[in-house]
C-alpha cells in the first residue's frame, strides 16, 4: 500500500478487491443465463410459428408482386489454424456474408403479405408479376407467374 504524508492513498482499495470478489461471479453467472434464457425465447418463438404454419391449411391465391427487398448481414469468425512446415501458429477471420429474401404479394382483396424465399426464388420473380401464390400460414409454398398483361 502507498502512502503519502503518513495517509494510505487508497485506504478502501480492500473493502472494493473484496466486493467485487463477492458479486463478480454472481454477476458473470446473471449475464450467462441472461443469454440462455435469450437462446430459449428464440428458439420457443421458432417452435410456435413452425407449428402455427403446420396447422395451416395451404392456399392458392392470385396474387400481384408488389415489391421485392433483401437484408444483407455479415458475420466474423476466427480460425485458428497451422500449418505442418511453420512453427508459428497463425489466426484467419473467415467473413461470412447472410442474404434473406422477401417478396411482398398483393391477393385480389387488397390484402398484402410478404413472405420469406429463396434466392432461386427472389431472382425468377419480378414486380408487377401476376399469378397464382401458394402458401401455409406466413410460409412461402410456391408463386406460378402469369403473362404478363396490364393491371388484374
Amino acid at each position: 500500500m502507498s502512502f503519502i504524508g503518513g495517509m494510505a492513498m487508497f485506504p478502501n482499495v480492500s473493502f472494493i478487491d473484496g466486493f467485487l470478489f463477492k458479486i463478480g461471479p454472481y454477476f458473470i453467472l446473471g449475464i450467462f443465463f441472461t443469454i440462455v434464457i435469450m437462446i430459449a425465447i428464440a428458439v420457443i418463438q421458432s417452435l410456435r410459428t413452425w407449428m402455427y404454419n403446420n396447422r395451416q391449411p395451404v392456399l392458392i391465391e392470385r396474387a400481384r408482386v408488389v415489391s421485392k427487398r433483401t437484408h444483407v448481414w455479415s458475420s466474423r469468425h476466427h480460425h485458428h489454424t497451422h500449418h505442418h512446415r511453420s512453427i508459428n501458429h497463425h489466426g484467419h477471420f473467415h467473413h461470412s456474408v447472410h442474404n434473406q429474401y422477401f417478396i411482398t404479394f398483393e391477393r385480389e382483396d387488397g390484402s398484402r403479405q410478404e413472405f420469406q424465399v429463396s434466392g432461386r426464388d427472389y431472382g425468377l420473380i419480378a414486380e408487377g408479376d401476376v399469378g397464382n401464390l401458394s402458401f401455409q400460414g406466413t410460409r412461402f409454398k410456391w408463386f406460378e407467374p402469369e403473362k404478363r398483361q396490364a393491371g388484374w
